[in-house]
């Protein structure tokens, strides 16, 4: 059997796509992080610092549906905003789509995707949201998103965090920089004029005005993404927002940011029921799923297991990425006696001291790589 077929969760996915991708560059950009790494296996590790306390003798059937933005979802999970499919796969964010719709969860195609807005809406049905940055160029960024409205795409996703990439020093050592990468696409036939991510100017960086500004160009809802202080998320709210998006990026602008999980709960309780809340940044086990809905989370981004899926064998490939952690979350809800997604006891989680005795370390361990702090 090959390795792709001995794949039993999202874990395995990932060691048998890094055989699988012919530049190790590109999976080593994948799935590097800012830094030191730290951040990238906080992430990680923080869902250690949670355990399950399952109720018995619930008596039903798990519920995996919800809604999202008012919009029915099979999963309670969203496809995170990532670039480069087309140099995983040949149909790049096309067989991603296609994955999507048919697990029943939203796609949020990123700027820097290497299929256009309106060949993924080509695609067929399934709800498609576009992930956009705020920019200098304000004129480009209105003619974007009024093309995603166009073609069908059902909301915005703003990314806030990103204001400077991070120091990403594994892709620098590798020499896999931007203008590798450029080079990378160019070579698989996607020209990319017009296509690089928007970056303010130093002197002219994005304020709460532009958010607003944004939310009041189409009304499609806004989702921003890239919050962790629980003032932002407020603020963001009151700008316009319609629903808040916890990220620290996958631990690649920041080093040293806390981890997603750990700010979910302050996060949760400032909003207070006022905008749907989403959650990425490490999600690799059902479990990981139950503990952020009982934290808070409307639903979960799917990011890097993602990419993986997609390079072992396209959108089938990602489609088993899937329904791996849809697995997962619905035996982990059986088991801890929660019966709905959309309404998790948040007495099912419970905070432990015992992370640093017993971290996870999924992703330095998994590579060989030194322990985090």
């Amino acid at each position: 059997m090959s390795d792709a077929e001995l794949t039993c969760n999202v874990l395995d996915l990932e060691r048998a796509a890094r055989k699988a991708i012919a530049d190790e560059r590109l999976a080593d950009y994948i799935a590097g992080g800012a830094d030191d790494e730290v951040t990238l296996a906080d992430n990680r590790d923080a869902f250690g610092a949670y355990w399950l306390r399952p109720r018995v003798l619930s008596g039903s059937d798990v519920t995996l549906s919800t809604t999202v933005l008012g919009e029915p979802v099979s999963l309670p999970f969203l496809i995170a905003p990532t670039g480069y499919h087309v140099l995983l796969h040949p149909d790049g964010e096309l067989a991603t789509a296609r994955a999507a719709a048919k697990a029943g969860i939203p796609l949020i195609l990123a700027w820097r995707a290497g299929r256009d807005l309106r060949d993924v809406a080509a695609t067929g049905r399934g709800s498609r949201w576009f992930n956009v940055h705020l920019s200098r160029d304000t004129g480009r960024l209105r003619d974007r998103v009024l093309e995603a409205k166009a073609c069908g795409f059902e909301a915005l996703c703003l990314t806030v965090d990103s204001p400077v990439t991070g120091n990403r020093e594994r892709d620098r050592r590798s020499g896999y920089t931007v203008a590798a990468r450029t080079a990378a696409m160019e070579a698989a036939g996607f020209p990319i004029d017009g296509w690089s991510e928007p970056r303010p100017g130093a002197t002219d960086l994005p304020t709460w005005d532009d958010v607003q500004r944004l939310a009041e160009l189409t009304d499609l809802p806004v989702v921003v993404k890239g919050i962790l202080d629980p003032r932002d998320a407020v603020q963001a709210i009151e700008h316009g927002a319609s629903a808040i998006y916890v990220s620290n990026h996958g631990g690649r602008q920041l080093d040293g940011s806390v981890p997603a999980i750990c700010a979910l709960p302050e996060i949760a309780s400032a909003v207070e029921g006022r905008a749907e809340i989403y959650i990425d940044g490490g999600i690799r086990r059902g479990s990981d799923v139950l503990k952020a809905l009982a934290l808070g989370a409307r639903a979960v981004g799917i990011g890097r297991p993602v990419l993986w899926g997609l390079a072992i064998d396209g959108d089938e490939g990602v489609g088993r990425a899937i329904q791996f952690l849809a697995d997962e979350t619905r035996r982990a809800m059986l088991l801890a006696g929660q019966t709905n997604s959309s309404a998790v006891d948040p007495e099912v989680v419970t905070p432990t001291e015992l992370r640093h005795r017993h971290p996870l370390r999924s992703q330095r361990w998994d590579r060989g790589l030194p322990d985090g702090p």
